[in-house]
């Protein structure tokens, strides 16, 4: 069921309509190739693009899939060495984004100010009322950061039922938040 495309390490489900690009098969440069490849396909729900040495940068592409693409419910970006300056750039697209489910972006190198930034633009429940789940674990966001989680929290998605922040230095402080 899964067939190649592009290059043999870029598969694509015809079942479930998802994209997985193995480790380092699309870094930077070839986000923005991926990206416009995809807005042209409908069929595409599951963007996986983990360990792809994707960056700050290629963030931006990706961010704008999320901005033109209305069908992606599922995105991957772990492991991609993204920063405060990528998750910026990812939200340009994420902030208007009415069907992304789940948003994984585990072990990258952002801070408490990449989460902020990433809290302030997942669409609030009027845009996006079927957001899920957000997984930040192993990204050093410390107590700054888990009190801007509090407030994607206290945005009251009816949906919102996963938070993953598992290794982000958050002390008993931030744990109170």
């Amino acid at each position: 069921f899964l067939t190649a495309k592009a290059t043999p390490k870029i598969y694509t489900s015809r079942i479930v309509g998802s994209v997985r690009c193995v480790q380092e098969t699309v870094p930077e440069v070839g986000a923005k190739t991926l990206s416009e490849v995809i807005i042209k396909s409908p069929q595409v729900m599951e963007l996986l693009l983990e360990e792809n040495k994707i960056q700050d940068n290629g963030a931006g592409y990706i961010g704008d899939i999320l901005k033109k693409y209305p069908f992606l419910g599922l995105l991957h970006l772990g492991s991609n060495g993204i920063g405060d300056e990528g998750i910026k750039k990812l939200c340009v697209g994420l902030k208007d984004c009415q069907s992304l489910l789940r948003l994984h972006l585990p072990n990258n190198t952002f801070t408490a100010i990449g989460v902020t930034e990433l809290c302030n633009n997942i669409p609030n429940s009027h845009v996006n009322p079927q957001f899920q789940l957000l997984n930040v674990s192993g990204n050093k966001i410390g107590d700054d950061g888990a009190n801007a989680l509090k407030g994607l929290i206290a945005k009251k998605y009816a949906s919102f039922k996963v938070l993953y922040a598992n290794e982000c230095n958050i002390t008993d402080v931030g744990g109170l938040a």
